[in-house]
């Protein structure tokens, strides 16, 4: 075995003892609180799942179910809790052993630095032969911002969050070679607590989430790890970059802010309503200016630099003076409690302005930037004086930096078809009765002028409908919240199911109500404080996206808005449901094509392109590796740019930890860099992989349809198969899971749901199907010159293996022998057959996607998530065995008690395969 084996297998063995570990605890918890007889149903479950999963045996099968299908509902229950439990532990092993690798990488192999870190960026950038110039460049033009969503398939309630992350730190103690054995011996021991605590606590919300509620679950990230997590990272990338002889970036820099959707995003929620937006600023605004009230102290509580030892400098003498002068009060405090300590005067003075801007008194801090000035004046002095407390404020000044005032910059979005409703309420009022039947072009003729006009649509004596009436509350809310918790608390107005540049007008239209546009008069250029975004989701759309753009940049009075905005645009491209629309690898390629032709169209016109990345979370809905993801962008289409939504069941992966949360954001930066530099745009692919996409496309779509659109009773076997319909009762979210509250259509259900369903029956279907299809009409054509063009474009071409790379993750997370117990004991008989079609497409889609990427099993090329896989099946099995069993139970229960005793342990069910499968919706 060679060092480096030998290596790899020590660090694994070291997740392997975790886990082991944790497995154990569980165990006697299962036996001192569940009784032996669970305990050991549970052993013998595990057992029999195991040794199915090293050799099929259909006795043994048999045996298995016939154990599962006579368990009793109290033991139903705390076997799948004895199972979700463990993958409870298990993800929180895995996470301290990424964290554990990187720590490794950092200690042992400082030359050969981790994949995908900065410190690998930077290092590739010195023997890159490139300019420090050009690469500083590149990097002060960085603009990351990761985008919160309220989509929280993510099942983790906030109650054990932090039990998960006090179980990553006893785990963390437990590595210390220095820790003597009676303090091992206390960490075993509260690890055991928090084990026990994790079973005894209820993982099932027992009420609906409310909008607020989810409000609070993300604000719980940036008040946990966050807010720390930043000036780390920043600090990285400053050491990071050193690694380069003569590149110097700018103290000050700020690459990284976030946004979110949590009290934003209305799109088919009714429950985010204008109060629920305003209240959602309002705790981002509170919780940042404790965070800082709390710094300060902090740092007053250290920084005891006497003026005669430290002297400050003169602008920090101005400073508080112009303090005493504005806050006398403060001043008799301040003054007396520390006389010739100026440090902390002028800390005394922030703390009461960031109280008074908390309770929203006069002489509070209005602006970020006057905080960041202040902090500014205490560090030039510290350095002047030679004092190392400098570095204390510098950590607050980057946290100022990213977070501002207002936390997380809040998006608003709503659906087209709710603007065209409201406008054409109001075009009643203005004498226009024929609104909503105008076609695309007489109503951007219409929006055109109304644009151009100060008068106001609505009227104070015509009563409007409660549903137009709230869409105008949404922009009065818009003002408020510029007025008063300034220009970056919102960001911009996202419209979902953009077909023409009227839906866009609409926006303004409607924004000019409530004073956020106005048109240009003689003396005063137009006024446009709200940013409009369109959104493309369904191929058509981004088919049509880039003359939709074109179309809007010659409008005239949108090109004033533009010039207003200083030429910047942002479009959002739907990654959910365009792969809903039409498949995974037609959504993938269509998207690549629209970020070429919009930034074509917007370079044309001299308009700066932000693409915003409405990725999901899981490979069939555009999730993956963010890192590959943004490598594998067209090239040309970054520029420095990027603005990605991170949904909700990944948030607490990608961000649960301070050191997951250091990685995660470093992967995405890294990856930009990157993306970003001139080489990468110079880069073309021969016009040949374009056609084969293109033929790939067109099949794929084709296949697609053929079998979700078209196939006769398929509807009725995705509700039957999966567990969708169970689904609402999850309580996972504020948003309903259809648009249509009585459909079962396919077309009225969210993408979410959707893949979450075919994730819960282990089919998995919206992450492969219709590539298999696709691959083989094309590689028919010509097998042996086809084939091999194939594994060109799978080697060479980033886009392309990193699509099938997800495309074979999805494959490999799916389980056609599980699947089967669906298909054969819930759908009704006459429509069994749909099983088998699907089977043997996902035989074929198997075979192929193994032939184009040259190996011999799925994941043969990434062995840690083989692995992964391989140990997590046996575990989920059950889980799922017991999942179809108590679905048969719920839907021919009789009284509403039996069902909502199955439905109780249906969900512990869908809980525990998500966690098991680390994949929601």
């Amino acid at each position: 075995m060679t060092d480096e084996a030998s290596t790899e297998r020590k660090k694994n063995e070291l997740l392997r003892r975790d886990i082991q570990t944790l497995g154990r605890l569980l165990g006697a918890t299962l036996k001192r609180h569940g009784g032996r007889e669970l305990f050991g149903v549970e052993e013998k479950v595990r057992a029999l799942s195991k040794s199915l999963r090293a050799k099929p045996d259909p006795a043994r099968e048999r045996e298995l179910l016939t154990l599962l299908r006579g368990l009793d509902m109290d033991e139903a229950n705390g076997v799948i809790r004895a199972f979700s439990v463990y993958f409870q532990l298990v993800n929180i092993a895995e996470q301290h052993h990424r964290i554990r690798r990187r720590r490794y990488y950092a200690l042992h192999t400082p030359n050969r630095p981790q994949k995908g870190s900065l410190a690998e960026c930077f290092e590739r950038l010195k023997t890159s032969g490139r300019k420090p110039a050009d690469i500083r460049k590149v990097i002060e033009g960085l603009e990351i911002m990761p985008v919160m969503t309220a989509h929280p398939t993510e099942a983790t309630r906030r109650s054990l969050l932090e039990k998960h992350r006090r179980i990553a730190d006893l785990l963390s103690d437990l590595d210390r070679s220095d820790l003597p054995e009676p303090m091992q011996e206390e960490a075993l021991a509260d690890l055991e607590r928090e084990v026990e605590s994790i079973w005894l606590t209820d993982e099932l919300r027992q009420f609906q989430p409310s909008v607020l509620d989810e409000v609070a679950y993300t604000l719980y990230f940036f008040d946990a790890v966050l807010f720390e997590a930043v000036p780390d990272f920043l600090e990285e990338l400053h050491r990071a970059a050193r690694r380069v002889p003569r590149l110097k970036l700018p103290r000050d820099l700020a690459p990284l802010h976030f946004g979110t959707w949590v009290g934003g995003d209305r799109d088919g929620n009714p429950n985010v309503t204008p109060e629920a937006t305003w209240t959602a600023l309002q705790l981002q605004r509170g919780l940042v200016l404790s965070k800082y009230i709390d710094a300060v102290d902090n740092i007053a509580g250290r920084v005891s630099e006497s003026s005669r030892f430290c002297p400050p400098l003169e602008q920090l003498s101005m400073g508080l003076a112009a303090d005493a002068d504005e806050l006398p009060e403060v001043a008799l405090v301040v003054e007396s409690q520390n006389p010739e300590e100026p440090y902390r005067q002028k800390l005394g003075y922030m703390r009461a302005r960031l109280e008074r801007a908390l309770n929203q008194e006069e002489g509070g801090y209005v602006s970020a930037e006057a905080l960041y000035d202040d902090l500014d004046q205490i560090r030039e002095s510290l350095e002047a004086g030679a004092s190392r407390s400098v570095a204390l404020v510098e950590r607050l000044m980057m946290q100022v930096a990213t977070f501002g005032l207002h936390l997380a910059t809040l998006d608003l979005r709503q659906h087209s078809a709710r603007h065209t409703d409201a406008l054409a309420e109001l075009a009643r009022t203005a004498g226009v009765d024929h609104y909503a039947d105008m076609s695309a072009i007489e109503r951007t003729e219409w929006l055109t002028t109304e644009l151009a006009t100060p008068r106001l649509l609505a009227s104070p004596y015509t009563p409007m409908s409660a549903e137009t009436t709230e869409t105008l509350g949404v922009f009065a809310v818009a003002r408020r919240a510029l007025d008063e918790l300034g220009d970056k608390a919102l960001g911009t107005y996202i419209v979902s199911m953009t077909r023409d540049v009227s839906d866009l007008l609409a926006v303004l239209v409607l924004a000019k109500e409530a004073g956020l546009y106005a048109p240009a008069t003689e003396t005063s250029p137009v006024l446009a404080r709200i940013s409009v975004t369109p959104l493309f989701e369904t191929i058509e759309d981004l088919q049509q996206a880039p003359a939709v753009l074109a179309r809007l940049f010659d409008n005239p009075a949108y090109a004033q808005v533009l010039e207003a905005q200083g030429n910047l645009q942002e479009v959002m491209l739907g990654y959910s449901d365009s792969s809903k629309d039409g498949g995974i690898l037609t959504s993938s390629w269509e998207l690549y094509k629209a970020q070429e032709a919009l930034t074509e169209v917007a370079r044309a016109h001299g308009v700066e392109l932000r693409l915003f990345h409405g990725r999901g979370g899981t490979v069939g809905r555009g999730g993956g590796p963010s890192h590959r993801a943004i490598l594998a962008q067209p090239p040309g289409t970054v520029g420095g740019r990027i603005k990605i939504t991170e949904q909700g069941e990944v948030i607490s992966s990608k961000y649960g930890l301070p050191e997951i949360a250091l990685r995660s954001m470093e992967l995405v930066t890294s990856a930009v860099i990157e993306a970003s530099l001139p080489r990468a745009r110079k880069s073309r692919r021969p016009e040949r992989w374009s056609e084969v996409m293109e033929a790939l496309s067109e099949s794929a779509t084709d296949a697609y349809r053929d079998i979700v659109h078209e196939l006769p009773g398929f509807t009725d076997y995705f509700n039957e198969a999966t567990p969708v319909g169970e689904l609402a009762h999850l309580r996972m979210g504020s948003r309903p899971a259809r648009r249509q509250k009585r459909s079962k259509s396919i077309g009225d259900l969210r993408a979410i749901p959707w893949v979450f369903g075919w994730t819960q029956s282990r089919h998995l279907l919206p992450g492969w199907l219709g590539v298999g299809r696709a691959l083989a009409q094309f590689i028919e054509e010509d097998p042996e010159e086809n084939l091999a063009l194939l594994r060109e474009m799978n080697r060479k071409w980033h886009y392309f293996g990193t699509t099938l790379s997800n495309i074979e993750m999805a494959l490999a997370k799916a389980d056609f022998q599980i699947a089967r117990q669906y298909a054969e004991r819930l759908v009704d008989r006459k429509r069994r057959l749909i099983f088998t079609r699907l089977e043997k497409e996902y035989q074929e889609t198997c075979d192929l996607v193994l032939q184009v990427t040259e190996q011999r099993e799925l994941l043969a090329n990434s062995p840690v998530l083989r692995r992964s896989i391989d140990v997590r099946n046996p575990y989920v099995d059950p889980m799922s065995y017991l999942q179809v069993e108590l679905l048969s139970r719920f839907r021919r229960a009789k009284t509403s008690a039996s069902k909502d005793a199955y439905l109780h342990a249906i969900l512990l069910s869908v809980n525990g395969i998500a966690a098991g499968l680390r994949n929601t919706g």
